[in-house]
């Protein structure tokens, strides 16, 4: 019977939580964890207790926006999650666009939000 060494999880937080505890459940608590920054929000949640996590790995992504999270971090009394910021953003730029005669092409000529242009390229990246 083969057994992986290392696992790696893509999930929503409570998904990486019932995961985790699976695993445990089924002796195989001792695996090495790889995540995203979905285990910082875990953990942060508290939807699992850190102490009963062994070899678990994940990376942190910092605010496309510093300002926007210290804003969300006031407003709201905790961090903003994973793509908070972005989404933040997008939507800000989809109203620019829709205030103008023509959307489709404001978005692709490129739009201003808080100081910051943005745009695509001939890929529509």
């Amino acid at each position: 019977k083969s057994r992986p060494e290392v696992v790696y999880v893509d999930a929503q937080p409570g998904g990486l939580a019932t995961f985790v505890r699976k695993l445990r459940e089924n002796g195989l608590g001792d695996l090495t964890v790889i995540t995203n920054s979905i285990g910082d929000d875990m953990l942060r949640s508290e939807l699992i207790e850190p102490s009963t996590v062994s070899n678990f790995f994940f990376t942190r992504r910092s605010s496309f926006d510093p300002a926007f999270a210290e804003k969300f971090r006031r407003r709201f009394g905790k961090e903003p999650y994973l793509e908070a910021d972005l989404g933040y953003v997008a939507v800000g730029l989809l109203h620019r666009a829709l205030a103008t005669a023509s959307p489709i092409e404001a978005l692709e000529g490129g739009l201003e939000l808080s100081g910051v242009r943005y745009g695509f390229d001939e890929h529509h990246v």
